[in-house]
Formats: C-alpha cells, sequence, structure tokens
C-alpha cells in the first residue's frame, strides 16, 4: 500500500463526462496505491479534474494493518480500493483471438453518440480525434451467422498522434 497523504491529479484529458475524471483511468490510477495482482476499485462521486486527490490508507482497526485506500477531495469520499480475490474474476474464454480485420468491422458499428455528456470522452468520445474509440473496436464482433464470436477490443492499425 502507498504511504498515508500522497496525491494523485486525473488531467483533464482523461475525463469521461466533460467534467470528470474517465472511470477506469481514475480506478486504474488509484490501483496502483494498492501493493495486490488484483484490486478492486469503488467510485463514489465523480472524479475531479486537475485537482490534487489525497489517498488515504485505511486500516481494518483491529490491528491487522491497512486494507485499502482512500481517494478524497477534501473531506469527500471520492473512491475508495482494496485487495480483490482473483479466482472471483477468473473468465473462461473459448472465443478464438479477434483479428485486425474483425476489429476494423467491428469500429466501424459504432454509434457513440455525438454530442452529450461522453462525446468528448478520453476513451469514446466521438468528438476526440485522440480518443481511444478512434483507434480501437470496443464492440461486439459477429460471425456472419450472428452468433458472438468474441468481445473486442482490439487495437487498430493506425499510428497514434506523438504526445
Amino acid at each position: 500500500m502507498s504511504a498515508s497523504g500522497e496525491t494523485l491529479r486525473i488531467p483533464s484529458r482523461c475525463n469521461g463526462p466533460l467534467d470528470s475524471g474517465n472511470g477506469g483511468y481514475s480506478a486504474g490510477a488509484l490501483a496502483q496505491h494498492v501493493d495486490a495482482a488484483v484490486v478492486e476499485v469503488s467510485l463514489r462521486r465523480p472524479v475531479p479534474l486537475d485537482v490534487p486527490l489525497v489517498v488515504e490508507v485505511v486500516s481494518d482497526g483491529a490491528g491487522g494493518g491497512a486494507v485499502a485506500v482512500q481517494m478524497l477531495d477534501g473531506d469527500a469520499l471520492v473512491a475508495d480500493a482494496r485487495p480483490a480475490d482473483g479466482a472471483a474474476l477468473a473468465l473462461d474464454l473459448r472465443a478464438p483471438p479477434v483479428t485486425a480485420a474483425e476489429a476494423r468491422v467491428a469500429s466501424a458499428r459504432y454509434r457513440g453518440l455525438a454530442d452529450g455528456p461522453f462525446c468528448r470522452c478520453y476513451v469514446c468520445g466521438r468528438l476526440r480525434e485522440d480518443a481511444f474509440g478512434k483507434r480501437e473496436a470496443g464492440a461486439a464482433v459477429l460471425t456472419a451467422g450472428g452468433e458472438l464470436l468474441a468481445l473486442a477490443r482490439a487495437l487498430l492499425i493506425e499510428p497514434r498522434p506523438a504526445s
């Protein structure tokens, strides 16, 4: 676990809705403060952007040591994270890998909204040139018969702009 009192900051470019952090990015940033292979993160409120968020270690109170970390904006609990049982997350993925061609077909079917609270989301925003949704397919890939082939998140071949 990280030391209490550290801070982290979610940059405004990593938004989900226009005025708060992308959930996946924010959860991953907090999960890095937990010393475990598998971490469970619960977001409790929208994650503020571009402000220092304090990471506090939480004890079980029984002398058992640190059991979780919390992300705080002042006194407000934004998120908490704790080690999780990896066995509970085991998946049986028997579908064959998705090819780049199948991922391109799936990305052409992406119908995210062109406006609304997620239109400029760091991951799926259709109005952002640098969104992952512009470079990846995050849709279900279907066979010609309509059966679910795989849940795809395959990187497309297009180069990303230099940052």
